[in-house]
């Protein structure tokens, strides 16, 4: 299927913190006008002998347009690229059946605003084999006249992120499937980055981190380390973390690069322990600062 493509939808940069999704806004703002909080969803759901929790929390809606806006909300599944930005996928999510949302169809005067409860069925969370959900609360709205004012566009749509875990234990299975050295011109000047990416083999969403190990093979000793800041990755997902190449490693040489992941701060053993790359910088380069690399 392919994505839908909503200019207001979500965008994760390449380092987050523990807090939450950094780069979201507490308002997403839909194409009619609509104001709907909180930008996302992330939940523990925990469970403690016959106590389960089910509450997601509450949406707000509301309406600033001069018109009565009639409003739906919808689950569709939840990816995201390798750049972390998120996507949402025309297609049910998977457990989207038991995530409960009232209302779920209303219509909001001008000036109102609507509050939607968000909650799990119990039932489903003590399926076997179901560790989260992992959807985008789609909020779709038209005017609730026929003929809408000027101003008003037909039809928007505000996409919220749900990132929900059950019993607070994580079931991520961090994979590294690619190393790699390469030069970018996205940062001041032409910069070389070690680029390390990873594949979320597991059932539920994970933050994960990392550092890289560089060593000269020659000499076969270490020269230096990258740190990989912290991101989010999606069960099913893959993700690139990226740190700069150390500014003073540039003398000639042949560099053995590995990696090392952690997923929510805590180390994974054999996440891919065979999953290097070597770059090579002859004299030439080394005299112009380490400018050219060969892979």
């Amino acid at each position: 299927m392919l994505a839908v493509v909503i200019t207001i939808l979500i965008a994760l940069a390449l380092s987050e913190t523990a807090e939450g999704v950094p780069g979201l806004s507490n308002v997403s703002r839909g194409l009619t006008g609509l104001v709907v909080s909180p930008a996302t969803i992330e939940k523990d759901l925990g469970r403690f002998l016959w106590f389960v929790e089910t509450d997601l929390g509450a949406i707000t809606v509301s309406n600033p347009s001069y018109e009565p806006m009639w409003v739906k909300l919808d689950l569709c599944r939840l990816s995201h690229d390798a750049l972390g930005v998120l996507e949402t996928q025309d297609e049910p999510a998977r457990g989207s059946d038991a995530v409960r949302l009232k209302p779920r169809t209303f219509t909001l005067p001008p000036g109102g605003r609507a509050t939607v409860r968000a909650s799990v069925d119990p039932a489903y969370l003590t399926k076997s084999g179901e560790k989260g959900i992992y959807a985008s609360i789609m909020v779709t709205s038209r005017p609730a006249t026929t003929r809408p004012a000027m101003g008003v566009r037909p039809v928007g749509a505000v996409g919220i992120p749900l990132l929900v875990r059950f019993g607070g234990k994580p079931d991520a299975k961090l994979i590294i499937t690619d190393i790699q050295v390469v030069e970018t011109d996205r940062h001041e000047g032409r910069t070389r980055v070690v680029q390390v990416r990873v594949r979320n083999d597991g059932r539920t969403h994970v933050r994960a981190s990392g550092s890289v190990a560089i060593g000269k093979e020659e000499a076969r000793q270490h020269a230096g380390g990258v740190v990989l800041p912290v991101a989010l990755v999606l069960p099913g997902c893959e993700r690139v973390l990226e740190g700069p190449w150390p500014e003073g490693l540039t003398s000639p040489g042949t560099y053995h690069v590995s990696a090392r992941l952690s997923a929510d701060g805590v180390t994974v053993p054999g996440a891919g322990p065979s999953a290097s790359a070597r770059v090579a910088i002859d004299e030439a380069e080394a005299a112009a600062g380490g400018s050219r690399t060969r892979l």
